[in-house]
């Protein structure tokens, strides 16, 4: 197990978005949250136990968690924004801009973390 705090947290929040995937399963897409939990969850135990492939699955889900993001805000901004006013607009997009943040954050830490001077 590791003993880097950083990955502590960034294991808990690949578990975080491992637990809103599978909860969040329903319509004809049920198989693609699934997926991308479940990959969460992989990446998060490699992550504990320092192995090298769990930084690149990591990366990916996170990637993936921001590109999905974002192509749904594209879809909701079609023609007409939900909101008329721009506090509701910001509002609204908050707790998915807090998402992305955590996201890089815990990009930037795998990163630094496997990609450490040894000496």
């Amino acid at each position: 197990m590791t003993r880097s705090k950083s990955m502590w947290l960034v294991a808990f929040v690949l578990v975080g978005i491992a637990a809103i995937c599978l909860t969040s399963g329903g319509g004809e897409y049920d198989g693609q949250p699934a997926g991308v939990g479940a990959f969460a969850i992989v990446a998060a135990g490699g992550l504990l136990f320092e192995k090298r492939w769990s930084g690149y699955l990591a990366f990916c889900v996170l990637a993936a968690i921001i590109l999905i993001w974002s192509y749904l805000v594209y879809q909701v901004s079609g023609p007409e924004w939900p909101y008329t006013d721009a506090l509701s607009t910001a509002l609204s997009l908050l707790p998915g801009a807090v998402l992305m943040s955590i996201c890089v954050a815990s990009m930037i830490a795998i990163y630094r973390f496997f990609h450490a001077v040894r000496r």
